[in-house]
């Protein structure tokens, strides 16, 4: 996506999960999401975030993405 407002607006929505960078996970239209960091001993040489709306029942996906990506 390249929009990353609607971006952001789809994970409001509870519409999928995204993996962005910490300066648009900071953003205050990412506020309310939630956000994990990435673990840093992964070998990336840059930051990256994973932002989706309150865990819930609803969005078991995004929550099985997280749960992979902090494993």
């Amino acid at each position: 996506m390249n929009d990353i407002h609607t971006l952001l607006d789809l994970v409001h929505r509870g519409l999928g999960a995204a993996l962005v960078p910490q300066t648009i996970a900071a953003k205050p239209q990412a506020a309310g999401l939630a956000v994990v960091q990435l673990p840093s001993d992964s070998g990336a040489e840059w930051v990256v975030s994973a932002v989706t709306a309150p865990m819930s029942a609803e969005n078991a996906t995004a929550v099985h993405l997280l749960e992979l990506l902090t494993h």
